[in-house]
């Protein structure tokens, strides 16, 4: 297989770099399980009064979490409810444990909180992580792998409300990380918008060139910028399928203009808009078009 075996230590680090690229690559394409909301213990902002350790409350008193909506599980097991007695307390009760795989929350703790709040649980069961493992290699390779599996059991809450909660984030599975709830509310307006834009642009589609055109005129430049945008490349091409490419740019360049019999043209002068996507309100070119999705980038 090798014409220099010398080559052969350097080829296996490649094919394992290049498969934990891969899993990174397709952990949200190949995904089964579900969302939760998961509630990481914030050590940096948590008090703990060691000298009351023999009373202390974890869950009314100073440690505050992180809340992550929408956090994506690879992999979850059923909740096993098993019944058990325990005389001292509560008599015969139900003990509930199950597994799961999360790969998007940096540092997992013991003593973390899973609320099953989305639909279809919805019942808003609340577990506590009680373990914790994790490939110490994959997680210090590079590229890191930062995957672990928790054992969850059912935490002694009928709601949060009463928890000290910070920040509150949530996961974008465009963009594959975590925002602040204000952004991504923000991140979703003008992603529908600017889908509504380019599905209203398909009627200034030229089939022959393949190319957007403005005032019969097809600019390559502004083109190129919506092609790029689109291409499989992009990590927005997902989410605008049924807008056409502009291949136009493939047999004419990128830096002319042609007409819609494919001459080239003297580009004209135009001053495309200013406007922040969700103040656009006029009727879109390929000029407004390309600024907006230019500028448009988390």
């Amino acid at each position: 297989m090798y014409e220099n075996i010398l080559t052969e230590t350097t080829l296996v680090e490649q094919i394992y770099q290049e498969y934990l690229t891969l899993v990174n690559y397709y952990k949200n394409i190949k995904r089964p399980s579900i969302f939760v909301r998961y509630l990481n213990v914030n050590i940096n902002d948590s008090i703990y009064d060691i000298g009351l350790e023999g009373v202390f409350d974890r869950y009314n008193s100073g440690v505050k979490y992180d809340v992550y909506d929408f956090t994506p599980m690879y992999y979850t097991s059923q909740v096993l409810n098993d019944p058990t007695s325990n005389v001292d307390l509560t008599g015969q009760v139900f003990n509930g444990y199950l597994n799961v795989i999360t790969y998007t929350i940096a540092k997992p703790r013991i003593e973390d909180l899973i609320v099953l709040t989305y639909p279809p649980e919805g019942g808003g069961e609340i577990f506590r992580v009680s373990n914790v493992r994790a490939s110490l290699n994959a997680i210090n390779s590079t590229p890191s792998v930062n995957w672990n599996e928790l054992t969850l059991e059912y935490a002694p809450l009928t709601d949060i409300k009463k928890l000290n909660l910070l920040n509150r984030y949530v996961y974008s599975l465009a963009e594959e990380t975590y925002m602040f709830n204000d952004s991504f509310l923000t991140y979703i307006a003008e992603l529908e918008k600017l889908s509504s834009l380019f599905s209203s642009m398909q009627s200034s589609f030229n089939n022959n060139l393949e190319g957007y055109y403005y005032n019969n005129i097809i600019p390559l430049y502004e083109n190129n910028i919506i092609y790029e945008f689109l291409t499989s490349m992009s990590k927005y091409s997902k989410y605008f399928e049924t807008s056409k490419r502009p291949f136009v740019i493939k047999n004419y360049g990128t830096t002319t203009c042609l007409d819609l019999s494919g001459d080239t043209i003297t580009c004209p002068t135009i001053t495309p808009t200013t406007k922040s996507i969700l103040k656009y309100s006029e009727t879109i070119n390929i000029y407004d078009l390309a600024a907006l999705t230019k500028k448009w980038n988390y």
